[in-house]
């Protein structure tokens, strides 16, 4: 459900550098993207789901898969769910675990 491109976009700012990761392959970077990618989205899709009643959770299942996204977000939103806030809530969680992760790293 949530868009992958502004998912990817949100993410790249300079969280290579940001992480120390600059020497890794191109093809490397991409796939680490591609891979916080889809974790970023699962965790914001999750937390979407937990906010939404019940009978409302069941017509998101439904729509994710048969409206195009904008629809999906003025849905969310008509039920007090503020999507582009809350994707970008999501990535900054995810990037500060990252980050926090990579520090707690040994450095060479």
């Amino acid at each position: 459900m949530a868009d992958q491109s502004l998912i990817e976009q949100a993410l790249k700012g300079n969280l290579i550098e940001e992480l120390g990761l600059m020497s890794l392959a191109e093809e490397e970077k991409l796939a680490l993207i591609r891979s916080l990618t889809d974790l970023a989205g699962l965790r914001f899709t999750t937390r979407i789901i937990e906010r939404l009643a019940p009978l409302d959770r069941t017509e998101f299942e439904k729509m994710t898969s048969s409206v195009p996204p904008e629809s999906a977000v003025l849905w969310l939103r008509e039920r007090g769910i503020d999507f582009e806030e809350m994707l970008l809530e999501e990535i900054s969680r995810l990037k500060d675990e990252l980050r926090e992760r990579g520090a707690s790293l040994p450095q060479p």
